[in-house]
């Protein structure tokens, strides 16, 4: 059985994350839920507890289980989908080789749940678990490359034609009307609930993101003279290529280098650097060149909202463009960053009534919702733009008021603190929101403007910050005694 103590800690916290919800019953109850949707701090006390056996039971994604030495003596699989698609053989052999890891168990039990013998027509099921068990089915590597060049698989033996493709991507670099015309027949498809119109938009958001890495890998050879077609030919992409597909390659590699030789000399340099792609990074330098008096005179709270307002043209978010009414998109990074719960960030979201698309309806945001805005829209996607406004703002005659309050947004935004000091004591591995702050606090009183300072007020208030820890998980109080 899990620890009483400490089942009643990791609660606690997550209480004070998420409110007493379900996950919170469950860790009353010993079972704790580990998944993209746990705040930080929650799942790093879940897997030093699981580590020290004071906790004995996580209910998880298989990222946990395949990416943490955990010591798994039962592995229960309820499903063989990963993401909406049957998880790959060789993901499922490495998931399952994670039970009676050497130096932990001695023997381990894996156990499929799933009901595939009673029914005939849930024989595909069991079809499905056979293949998996073979290790010689196991996929052969790919490359991200490839989707660029061939048919897009939309699942059920259907696929986009690769000639609409290859338009697209003609378009993106050489026709931005024809280009925006196909977005927003993407988008309509999905948002009128057209068949296949989500799994064709899916789709091409992941070949826009792979045409901005690859947009960002030439890039980074910039200064190189090459017309040799080395960058692309010493990919693995290019070396699994048909000679057809190798030609298409060329074709989409030519494009982006001439949209990367119609830049200034001076801007390759800041494209390269923002890792945004060549398009984004052009709107965000003509948003800049076009509002730069407003922006190198700007207070702390209206560089806040301007980067709220860059936030929902950032296709990459995944909250944002779903909103009814972005416009408390400022309001609620401005909450994010004081160093506000996700719960009470969610109640105020209920409070202004605040809609999410659902197909061709609307739904109330769910907590879920809010713990993905923030995480992933605010604390990782934002990171992108405030970083590409630094650097052209480098090049401008802007005041130093304005690059420090950037950077400091930067660091405040990625973890949702509201100071300096919190940042820092979160970055010497008291790695969550509300036990930061908590530590912030009790040494207010010291110079904390750097982390080596930071280091030294908690040494010296050691005795007192056991008292603030003892509450919560045992991770904190390890890692306060462990800080020399």
């Amino acid at each position: 059985l899990s620890d009483e103590a400490e089942r009643s800690k990791i609660a606690n916290l997550i209480g004070e994350h998420l409110g007493e919800n379900n996950l919170y019953v469950a860790a009353l109850n010993g079972i704790v839920g580990h998944h993209s949707g746990v705040p930080n701090g929650v799942r790093i006390s879940e897997e030093y507890a699981l580590k020290k056996s004071l906790i004995r039971c996580v209910v998880c994604t298989s990222t946990l289980a395949q990416g943490v030495n955990l010591p798994i003596k039962y592995l229960i699989v309820s499903s063989v989908y990963q993401s909406k698609q049957v998880i790959k053989v060789r993901d499922f052999h490495n998931l399952i080789g994670r039970t009676a890891r050497a130096g932990k168990e001695t023997e381990g039990t894996i156990i499929l749940t799933e009901d595939v013998y009673k029914k005939s027509k849930e024989a595909y099921k069991l079809n499905n678990y056979k293949r998996l068990l073979d290790v010689d089915n196991s996929e052969e590597c790919s490359s991200n490359l490839l989707k660029l060049v061939r048919e897009v698989d939309l699942g059920e033996n259907m696929s986009l034609r690769f000639d609409f493709l290859k338009e697209y991507i003609n378009a993106r670099y050489s026709n931005i009307t024809e280009y925006d015309e196909y977005k927003k027949e993407i988008l309509a498809c999905k948002e009128q609930g057209k068949e296949y119109g989500e799994e064709i938009f899916s789709k091409m958001s992941e070949i826009e993101h792979i045409l901005v890495s690859l947009e960002n890998f030439i890039l980074g050879f910039v200064d190189v003279e090459d017309e040799s077609f080395d960058i692309i030919q010493s990919t693995y992409g290019y070396y699994l290529a048909n000679e057809e597909e190798k030609e298409e390659l060329k074709n989409i590699y030519n494009l982006i280098k001439s949209n990367i030789a119609s830049l200034e000399v001076g801007d390759r340099l800041l494209y390269r650097k923002s890792m945004l792609g060549i398009l984004k990074m052009k709107e965000l330098s003509k948003f800049i060149d076009d509002n730069l008096y407003e922006i190198a005179n700007s207070d702390f709270d209206t560089l806040i909202n301007i980067i709220a307002n860059q936030l929902k043209e950032l296709e990459v978010c995944r909250i944002i463009p779903k909103f009814i009414d972005s416009s408390y998109v400022y309001e609620l990074l401005k909450m994010w960053i004081n160093g506000e719960s996700y719960i009470q960030i969610w109640n105020y979201s209920k409070s202004v009534n605040l809609l999410v698309k659902w197909g061709k309806k609307s739904r109330d945001v769910s907590l879920e919702d809010i713990i993905t805005l923030c995480d992933s829209d605010f604390g990782y996607a934002s990171l992108t733009i405030i970083q590409a406004i630094i650097e052209v703002l480098n090049t401008k005659d802007c005041s130093e008021n304005i690059q420090e309050n950037l950077s400091d947004i930067i660091y405040r935004i990625r973890y949702g603190l509201p100071n300096k000091e919190s940042v820092c004591v979160y970055e010497l591995g008291f790695a969550d929101r509300i036990i930061s702050q908590k530590i912030a606090n009790e040494i207010r009183t010291y110079d904390c403007c750097t982390k080596k300072k930071t280091k030294s007020a908690i040494i010296n208030n050691r005795e007192k910050l056991r008292e603030v820890l003892v509450n919560y998980p045992s991770y904190f109080m390890d890692r306060l005694e462990k800080l020399r």
